[in-house]
């Protein structure tokens, strides 16, 4: 999912700019802006945000700010990030990484294979290599 975001990042980047194709949005950052523990820490930030009464009188915001509407601007984000099957089985794959299994998206593969079951994952994997 990383490598497909970074690879339309890019994409974009190039369509508004084709002679500088560069853009700052690597496979690494991606990565880093969707990994289970940042998504945590955004989704409790939406909540704070949501729970702040602001209104224009008190602090006048431009609207066509993403900070604007926060929750509305972020929130469909959040909700497609959660029900990722990375954000889903977590805690299986931070298990699996700590006994040596690292590879993310076979082990995804075996934990959706497996309803979950991380001894079921393992030998599922080992079966398959």
């Amino acid at each position: 999912m990383q490598t497909l975001l970074a690879q339309k990042f890019a994409e974009q980047a190039k369509a508004i700019n084709p002679k500088n194709v560069q853009t700052p949005f690597s496979e690494d950052l991606i990565s880093k802006l969707f990994h289970p523990t940042q998504l945590f820490t955004m989704e409790q930030l939406q909540q704070i945000m949501g729970n702040m009464k602001v209104d224009d009188e008190t602090a006048p915001l431009d609207k066509t700010s993403p900070c604007h509407n926060f929750a509305h601007n972020f929130g469909n984000l959040l909700t497609i990030l959660k029900n990722s099957p990375a954000a889903k089985y977590k805690n299986e794959l931070m298990k699996m990484a700590n006994m040596g299994y690292e590879d993310e998206e076979k082990n995804i593969a075996a934990l959706e294979a497996c309803n979950g079951n991380v001894t079921k994952a393992i030998n599922y994997r080992l079966e398959k290599e």
